[in-house]
Parts: structure tokens; C-alpha cells; sequence
């Protein structure tokens, strides 16, 4: 039986060890990719080269981070988690995520992320990653102009969508679904004509939603790769199961917006989610 994946959970854990401090290779970069604005940086030289990025969705904001590490062999697919600290003292996080043997070589780790810990980047001097026995630390600069150069890719999503992006501006606070993603999905919604054998496929989709809090349209933003599950994704769990909250402008009034988000269908239990 088809079992879904619908949720990523993040706990406070403290980092005590100083890792050596990587600098910048080179300036930020901002590129689409998989739907998103990847904006990322290389840090380090030779072997001990990385690159740390953040995926960022318009109005949704960041919900990864990408790590990166082309020394490190990965020779399968395989869950892992990392600890990262901003401004070391300061906020923490576990983050749980999945890294991918890269096919130039090395590895790429793509973990999700809560909105607050990217908006702790935005304004943070330092992020330290300790993740399976690997440290970095890696000092942020430069990322008011970094964040400018996200928003102005955000910027042309939205309008490669068919959208205003002064439908993003005018959001201060996002539209925000009510209940639990687990009350969205059941096994039953896997279509039983999907010949996939694939132990998993993931769906991003984008709703948009009205003043009310309605969904008045959805589409796909990253395909699974099989069109009955992309149906099934925004026809049958978002355009009938997920009601919203409104998102809201600086003066506290409902406004429309936008909201993405990513859904995995799980062929069997212990299936891996790619974020």
C-alpha cells in the first residue's frame, strides 16, 4: 500500500566544537532551478571546496538548503541531518534532509528548512554546519545584496507564472493552511492506473488563494514526472482539502496570495522524500 510522507519536524540541539572557517571562493549567485531561485555561494578551495545555497519559492520564501560537497563521495541515496547554527551562541537547529551522489562527482544534501532559519541567514554574520563528522564554518557577507538579487529571480517566476509580483509585495504575513498536512492525504488518493515504479515521486505545487482564504487555482511547479499524480495533487488534495487562512498586508487587511508547497507519494514506508 502507498504510504505518504507529509511532514518535516526541527528540535533546538546545541553545537559546542569550533570548525575552521571557510571564506567566500567567490561572490553569491542566484539561478532557477527546480521551480525555485537557488541562491548559493562557494566557500573553501581544493578539497576542502562546498557550496552552500538556500531554495527559495516567491512569497513562500526559502524552504532548503543545499549543501554541496564535491570531495565527498556518496555513493547511494541515503537520509541524513544536520546541525546548523547562526551566529554561533545563538539560534540552532536539527534539519533533516537527503543526500544524492552527484553525477560529476561528490555529493549534494538537500535539506528542509523553516522559514525562520532562512531569515536568520538574511541577517546573521556566520553559519556553522556540523553534519555526519563534517564541520563548516561559513561567514555571511554580503547578503543584502544577495537578497536583493533573490528577489528580483522570485520576481520573474512570478511573472513567468502569469502573476503580479506586487501580489508578493504587498504579503506581511502568508497565507497559512488550517490543520494538519496529515488530514490531507491518504493512501486511497494514489491512482491506482499510475504505472510507477519508482519508490517515490515528489509534487510542488502552487495555489493560489483569494481574500476569503479560498483556493481559486492551482497548478504544478515541479512535475513528479506522472501526470496522474500531478492531477491528483492540486484537483483532489489542494483545490478540495486544504483551506487557508488569509495572507495579510502591513495594514492587517486579507489579501491574495500565493502558497507552494511540496507533496510526496511514497510506494512503501521506508521510501525516501528528496526535499
Amino acid at each position: 500500500m502507498s504510504k505518504l510522507l507529509a511532514m518535516l519536524t526541527t528540535f533546538a540541539v546545541p553545537l559546542t566544537d569550533a570548525p575552521s572557517v571557510l571564506e567566500p571562493a567567490n561572490d553569491w549567485s542566484v539561478e532557477h532551478s527546480d521551480g525555485r531561485c537557488l541562491l548559493s555561494r562557494s566557500f573553501g578551495t581544493g578539497a576542502d571546496r562546498i557550496v552552500f545555497g538556500l531554495g527559495l519559492y516567491p512569497v513562500t520564501g526559502a524552504d532548503q538548503i543545499v549543501l554541496i560537497e564535491p570531495a565527498r563521495e556518496a555513493k547511494s541515496i541515503k537520509p541524513t541531518e544536520a546541525r546548523l547554527v547562526l551566529n554561533p551562541g545563538r539560534d540552532r537547529e536539527t534539519v533533516y534532509g537527503v543526500a544524492v551522489p552527484r553525477e560529476e562527482g561528490g555529493s549534494i544534501t538537500k535539506f528542509a528548512v523553516p522559514v525562520a532559519l532562512t531569515d536568520g541567514v538574511r541577517g546573521g554574520e556566520r553559519v556553522v554546519i556540523r553534519t555526519e563528522g563534517r564541520r563548516y564554518d561559513l561567514p555571511l557577507s554580503d547578503m543584502g545584496a544577495a537578497f536583493a538579487a533573490a528577489e528580483r529571480c522570485q520576481n520573474d517566476l512570478m511573472r513567468k507564472w502569469g502573476l503580479d509580483p506586487d501580489l508578493a509585495t504587498a504579503v506581511v504575513t502568508p497565507a497559512e493552511p488550517v490543520g494538519s498536512p496529515a488530514s490531507w492525504l491518504s493512501a486511497n488518493d494514489y491512482p491506482r492506473d499510475a504505472q510507477i515504479r519508482e519508490p517515490t515521486r515528489k509534487v510542488v505545487a502552487r495555489a493560489e488563494i483569494d481574500a476569503q482564504g479560498a483556493v481559486t487555482n492551482c497548478a504544478v511547479v515541479q512535475s513528479s514526472g506522472a501526470e496522474a499524480l500531478d492531477q491528483v495533487t492540486c484537483e483532489v488534495v489542494v483545490r478540495n482539502r486544504v483551506r487557508f487562512r488569509p495572507a495579510r498586508n502591513a495594514a492587517g487587511e486579507a489579501v491574495p496570495s500565493i502558497w507552494i508547497q511540496g507533496f510526496c507519494w511514497l510506494r512503501w514506508p521506508d521510501s525516501l522524500c528528496i526535499p
